[in-house]
């Protein structure tokens, strides 16, 4: 995989235009040591396994999980297919096998800075030249049986949801580029939030809800003064 060094939106936005035409997707990570990728509900496993249960049990568990999310959410809320609900279960924060990848490298490099973080964060680029599933299939593919890198989901956020098989990226990582920024950078400089903010990357932005302004006010008001 290859790395680039990032430490302000400036290089950020340099490298994109130079090395980065359209149509690449890209994730921002706040913490890329221990989050590799792997969607939330994979980052069970090592709990599971340290309490004497199996990738079999935390494959069930999460089916079991949506099984209730779906069940109480249809008094909520409507959608078309499994894949939407699972899409929605996502962005409720419901630990899913999704991981969220955007084609707005902005909106990515603003969840990787979003936190003042004792981690590296960086931004992932996907290779445009990637397979999806079709996403005439999604009415006939069950989400919990593929074996598929990854698979569109759109809501009504300006967010892509991008599916990955459980607990293994299978994506080759020469499909794969990040920039990093490195914990010094995030720590002693909150600069790129402020750019970000600047140029309408915001949570109100972002999350077009009651949620969104309040997160949004707040980071202004109050939480800015400490960063």
């Amino acid at each position: 995989m290859n790395v680039y060094t990032i430490s302000s939106i400036g290089e950020f936005t340099n490298l994109i235009t130079e090395k980065f035409n359209y149509g690449f997707m890209y994730r921002g990570d706040d913490d890329v040591e221990n989050h590799q990728l792997i969607p939330s509900v994979g980052r069970y496993l090592k709990d599971y396994t340290d309490n004497d249960r199996n990738k079999s049990d935390l494959f069930n568990d999460e089916q079991n999980a949506f099984r209730i999310f779906y069940k109480e959410a249809v008094h909520f809320q409507k959608c078309d297919n499994y894949w939407q609900w699972l899409a929605l279960a996502q962005h409720h924060v419901l630990a899913t096998r999704l991981l969220d990848w955007s084609y707005s490298p902005l909106t990515s490099l603003f969840f990787a800075a979003s936190k003042n973080s004792v981690c590296d964060a960086g931004v992932y680029v996907l290779d445009k030249q990637i397979r999806f599933l079709s996403v005439l299939k999604e009415s006939k593919v069950d989400p919990f049986s593929i074996n598929v890198h990854i698979y569109p989901v759109k809501l009504c956020q300006e967010l892509e949801l991008k599916v990955v098989c459980l607990l293994y990226i299978l994506i080759q990582r020469n499909h794969l580029i990040r920039m990093w920024l490195p914990k010094f950078v995030l720590i002693k400089s909150q600069k790129i939030k402020f750019d970000l903010n600047h140029l309408g990357i915001h949570q109100k932005s972002l999350f077009p809800d009651l949620d969104g302004l309040s997160a949004w006010i707040r980071w202004m008001k109050h939480d800015c003064l400490s960063n």
